[in-house]
């Protein structure tokens, strides 16, 4: 029997159609018709017992095993003498078993401190334990702190390099705002009205000091001055004639406002302003179509530039 285990055993001494293990054989074994039980322990797996002593009896002992009966119980094996025990009849506790005598086969001896046993039983599946709430997963993070949860939500607290983003509807969401008066220190949560409207709220009427205020009477007592402006309903055209070069609008005359128009049919712009005026210097820089209203005393004192040679203005004198 090279290459196999030379060790068989039966488990039932009464039959001995069943074969499972017996003891130690040297020559070859012929088996003509054996029966098989096989049953299926889908669900079920298989476990070994701890801390396993014995003490020269028929007793083993064991770390506790909560339920343990003869039914779970698969083998019993003392891997120094080179047989299994036969469990049948086999008082079976959570932490010890006690083997029958007389079920035992010829030349197998009770186990001795020395020996190492092997217990094997059927245990409940761990597949099972995943959905019963007894088995339990920690997290941790990289330096082995166990990240918490609190009523069954996952506490998360997210350290930095994390852009949240935040879709807010005003059916169902709601945010306060906080502001404060001493940098931070201390923070409020900033109000609204019924209306949604921000609510602010005049601690005091005074006004601060330094404000501008009212002498010598009333508002409604103080007389306003107000002037009439007429113009003389002519439309002025002005080219100028290089550009880059400023030109006045007109020749002295005296006005209290002018609006200049730059001419539709122009390419460029005009740039409007005072004797030094360019396309860098400029108050006004209009493009074709576009206008200015100026206020000013002499229509001398108003100069034109423009980017394209020939191109001008049209504008009406007020007074």
């Amino acid at each position: 029997m090279s290459g196999m285990d030379p060790r068989v055993y039966r488990a039932d001494a009464t039959d001995t159609s069943k074969l499972t293990v017996a003891c130690k054989l040297d020559g070859e074994v012929n088996i003509d018709s054996v029966n098989v039980d096989a049953s299926d322990h889908t669900g079920h797996d298989l476990y070994l017992t701890t801390t396993n002593v014995a003490d020269g009896t028929w007793t083993v002992t064991f770390d506790t095993v909560a339920g343990l009966d003869l039914a779970s119980l698969i083998s019993i094996e003392n891997k120094t003498q080179g047989f299994s025990y036969i469990t049948k009849g086999a008082t079976v506790g959570t932490t010890s078993i006690l083997i029958v005598v007389g079920n035992q086969l010829t030349g197998v001896i009770a186990p001795v401190v020395t020996d190492e046993l092997e217990i094997i039983y059927r245990g409940v599946s761990r597949f099972s334990l995943l959905t019963d709430a007894t088995q339990k997963t920690q997290l941790v993070d990289g330096a082995g702190a166990v990240i918490g949860s609190i009523g069954n939500a996952l506490d998360v607290n997210i350290a930095s390099g994390v852009t949240l983003t935040v879709d807010l509807d005003e059916s169902d969401d709601s945010v306060e705002i906080y502001g404060s008066d001493d940098g931070g220190t201390t923070q409020r949560v900033i109000k609204t009205d019924a209306a949604g409207e921000l609510q602010v709220d005049i601690l005091s009427s005074a006004l601060p000091s330094g404000a501008v205020t009212e002498s010598g009477g009333n508002l409604a007592d103080i007389n306003t001055n107000t002037t009439i402006l007429s113009y003389d309903g002519l439309l002025i055209e002005k080219n100028v004639t290089t550009g880059t070069t400023a030109e006045a609008l007109g020749t002295t005359t005296a006005v209290k406002k002018v609006r200049v128009i730059a001419k539709p049919g122009n390419t460029n712009n005009v740039y409007v302003g005072p004797s030094n005026v360019s396309d860098a210097i400029y108050e006004f820089k209009l493009a074709a179509g576009q206008g200015c209203n100026l206020l000013a005393t002499d229509i001398a004192d108003i100069f034109l530039d423009v980017d394209t040679s020939g191109e001008g203005v049209y504008f009406q004198k007020f007074n």
